[in-house]
C-alpha cells in the first residue's frame, strides 16, 4: 500500500509538471492545502491500483480503510497543527510594523506616521514644502518624515487641524 501510495506521488509530479505548475492550490496558507491535494492523489492513485487487482472484500476494505486512516488522517492531522500554528503566529504579528511590536511608544509612532500620510495630502503641506529650510527635504531619501516630526515638535504645529478643516484654522 505504501508503495502504491508513493508511485501516486510520482505520477501526481508528472501530471503537475505537464500543467506548467507547482501546486492546484491557490490562497492563503495553499501550501497546506496543496499538501493535503497530493496526499489524497496518491493514496487514491493507491486504491485504483488496489481495486483492479483485489477482489472485493476483507482485503479490499483493509487497504481502504489503510488509506484513509493512515495516509489521510495523519496528514490531515499534520496540517491542522500547523494552521494552529499559523492562527498563533498571526495573532503575535497581526500589526503592521511586527518588528517594533511591544516597544515603548510604538502605537503612538504607527498613528503619527498615519496622519503625517494624510497631511501630505493637504494645502498646508504644499505651503510648508514651499518655506526655505524645508525645499531641499526629500520624501524618496526618509528625511521628509523625521525633518517634519522635528518640526511639529519644535514649532508645536497642530497639524490635525489641516487634516481635519473642521477643527479650525490651519497653516
Amino acid at each position: 500500500m505504501t508503495l502504491l501510495h508513493e508511485v501516486g506521488h510520482v505520477f501526481d509530479q508528472e501530471n503537475l509538471e505537464k500543467l506548467g505548475v507547482e501546486s492546484l492550490v491557490k490562497g492563503w496558507n495553499a501550501h497546506l492545502g496543496e499538501k493535503l491535494r497530493s496526499e489524497r492523489s496518491a493514496s487514491a492513485f493507491a486504491f485504483k491500483v488496489i481495486k483492479s487487482v483485489i477482489p472485493e472484500g476483507q482485503l479490499r476494505n483493509d487497504a481502504r480503510t489503510f488509506l484513509k486512516s493512515y495516509a489521510l488522517e495523519s496528514y490531515r492531522a499534520s496540517i491542522n497543527e500547523d494552521l494552529a500554528h499559523n492562527a498563533m503566529m498571526s495573532r503575535v504579528f497581526q500589526k503592521d510594523y511586527d518588528y517594533f511590536m511591544g516597544s515603548p511608544g510604538e502605537e503612538e509612532a504607527r498613528q503619527l506616521w498615519d496622519d503625517f500620510e494624510k497631511w501630505r495630502k493637504t494645502d498646508a503641506y504644499k505651503k510648508w514644502k514651499a518655506l526655505p529650510e524645508n525645499a531641499g527635504v526629500s520624501l524618496e531619501k526618509g528625511d521628509e518624515y523625521g525633518h517634519w516630526q522635528r518640526w511639529i515638535k519644535k514649532s508645536g504645529y497642530d497639524f490635525f487641524k489641516d487634516i481635519y478643516p473642521e477643527a479650525g484654522k490651519s497653516l
